[in-house]
This record gives structure tokens, C-alpha cells and sequence, in this order.
């Protein structure tokens, strides 16, 4: 069974007195991390991974390795684990609020040559409130990454394209598009996180851009839009049901829908990237462009996908 195995796992790790980060026992903390996505595996899991946190050696690594969006998935299984999930990012909290007190630039470059690269600031939200509502906002996730480099290289015209980002966290996505001419609106639902986007958006510059707050079960105020972005926002089941009823809702017909997401995040054993592919298929949409990615230093694969609305 895969409990055991994480617990046998675990036990070794907790014995190892060795100086050395081997590759194998970077490998065993990875499937530690990713364990941690499956309820019933990460009741083991996270008490586990919890002993290690305190071990110096290896919270630094398990931090690399995701950690963190690991742990906020947590608060998805039920109230001891929330419990246990707070516990575990109390014990990461100096790391973090370090890390969320700054800013963070990021720059990307086009494939044509000739063209400027596209340079953007985000402020990162305040650690405590944006984890306890599971939000992506105190920290730049590799899939946001990735879907502004394809936005910035893919050649599309954004120019005063009607743009909305659902859980934008930290808003690099939606950053990015309007810094590409397109007239943005960037959502999230945690106010610690909506105060960090308007501060994003007025270090930029950036007129063209503004900041709400989303209900994703009541979406009437949106829309339509030409294009919806998103990234790392399939985590939890709800999203399944909830984010191609809100796409139904805000796109324009023939309007598109680009992300990005981790195609192996699951939970009770279900992955949920082809569950939410499915809803979207039942409801008209067409998927149109799709492109793996992995992760540098880890197995985590990234699909960027394109979803024509109906």
C-alpha cells in the first residue's frame, strides 16, 4: 500500500544522519511532496513530512521541491488536516514572510527578434492570510511562469483584447497581457492578495489594468470577455465544477481560455486535469492547442492548453 511505503519512507529519512543530499534521497523527499495530493495518503504523509520540516537539512530542499503548494492543499481534506496544514506552514512562516515582504521582477523575451522584452514587478501578499484561504498569492508559481513566456513568444496579437485572470494570485499572467497592450481585469478572492495586484498594477504603470474581486459561484458581473487566463488554479475538486460554468458564463463566443496547470495534482486518487477537461468537453468547449512542460530539477509536469468556447 502507499501509505506504508510513505511511512517506511519517512522512517528512513528520519534515520539518515548522513551530510550528503544524494539524488535518491532527493527523489524520496519529491514523492514525499507529492503525496501529499492524495487525501487518504497525505494523513501519513504530513505528520511525516512535518518531523522532516523541523530537520534543517531537509526543509530547505522540501521547500524547492513545492512544498508549499503541496501543504495548501490541504485545507481542502477536512478540518484535522487544515489544522495540521497551518501547523506545518507556522513552521516554514520566517521563510516565507522573508520572501513575501519583497518585490519580485520578472522579465521575459519574444521570439522575433527585434521586439523588447516584456518586464513586469509583482508584489507578493501578505503569507498569513493568502495560506490560510489557500490562495496562490505569496508566491509566483512555475505555471504562471510559463504561460507569460508563451504569451510573451506565441505572437499573439493582445492589443486591446478584453482579458480576464481567475485566480491570479500574484497577477504575473495578467501582468504581462496588459503590458502586451491587452485591457486586463485581474481577480482573486482574498483581500490580502486584491491589495497586492492594485499595488502590481500601479508600480507598473499599468492603466490599462484594474483589480476586482471574483465570486466564482456568481459571475454575472463579468463578462463577455475575449480571453481568460489562468494558472495552477485546478487543485481542488471544487474548481472542477465551478471554473468551466464561470468560462461558460464570462466568454465571448469563440472567446479562449489559456492556461497552464500541473497535469498530476489529485485528490482521493483522481487526477483532476482530465476531469476538468472532461466538464469543459461537455459543455461545447473545444480544446485547441496543448504543450508539455517539465519542471527544471523535479518530475512535475505542465501542460499549457487552449480551450475555444462554444
Amino acid at each position: 500500500m502507499m501509505e506504508s511505503t510513505v511511512y517506511d519512507i519517512i522512517e528512513m529519512l528520519e534515520m539518515d544522519e548522513g551530510d550528503q543530499m544524494e539524488a535518491a534521497t532527493l527523489d524520496l523527499l519529491q514523492f514525499l511532496v507529492t503525496s501529499l495530493r492524495d487525501a487518504k495518503v497525505a494523513t501519513v504523509a504530513a505528520p511525516g513530512i512535518l518531523q522532516l520540516m523541523k530537520n534543517e537539512r531537509y526543509r530547505g530542499k522540501l521547500q524547492k521541491l513545492g512544498l508549499e503548494s503541496a501543504v495548501k492543499g490541504l485545507h481542502f481534506f477536512g478540518p484535522e488536516m487544515s489544522e495540521l496544514a497551518t501547523e506545518m506552514i507556522h513552521v516554514l512562516k520566517e521563510e516565507l514572510v522573508v520572501e513575501n515582504e519583497t518585490w519580485r521582477c520578472f522579465s521575459f523575451h519574444p521570439q522575433v527578434e527585434g521586439d523588447h522584452e516584456v518586464f513586469v514587478k509583482v508584489k507578493l501578499s501578505t503569507a498569513n492570510d493568502a495560506i490560510r484561504l489557500s490562495s496562490h498569492g505569496w508566491r509566483v508559481w512555475p505555471g504562471a511562469q510559463i504561460l507569460s513566456q508563451w504569451l510573451v513568444s506565441c505572437e499573439r496579437n493582445l492589443t486591446r483584447m478584453k482579458v480576464l485572470e481567475v485566480g491570479a494570485g500574484p497577477g504575473l499572467v495578467g501582468l504581462v497581457a496588459a503590458r502586451l497592450g491587452a485591457h486586463v481585469t485581474l481577480t482573486d478572492r482574498c483581500s490580502a492578495v486584491l491589495a497586492a495586484l492594485q499595488q502590481s498594477v500601479q508600480e507598473n504603470g499599468l492603466n490599462c489594468a484594474k483589480v476586482r474581486d471574483l465570486d466564482w459561484e456568481d459571475p454575472e458581473s463579468f463578462g463577455p470577455v475575449d480571453m481568460v487566463l489562468a494558472s495552477e488554479v485546478i487543485y481542488q475538486r471544487p474548481t472542477v465544477d465551478l471554473l468551466p460554468a464561470v468560462l461558460q458564463k464570462i466568454l465571448r463566443p469563440g472567446g479562449r481560455f489559456c492556461a497552464c496547470e500541473e497535469v498530476g495534482r489529485s485528490q482521493e486518487g483522481i487526477l483532476l486535469f482530465p476531469l476538468f477537461c472532461e466538464k469543459m468537453t461537455s459543455l461545447g468547449f473545444r480544446q485547441i492547442f496543448e504543450e508539455k512542460h517539465l519542471l527544471d530539477g523535479s518530475d512535475l509536469e505542465y501542460l499549457l492548453f487552449e480551450f475555444c468556447a462554444p
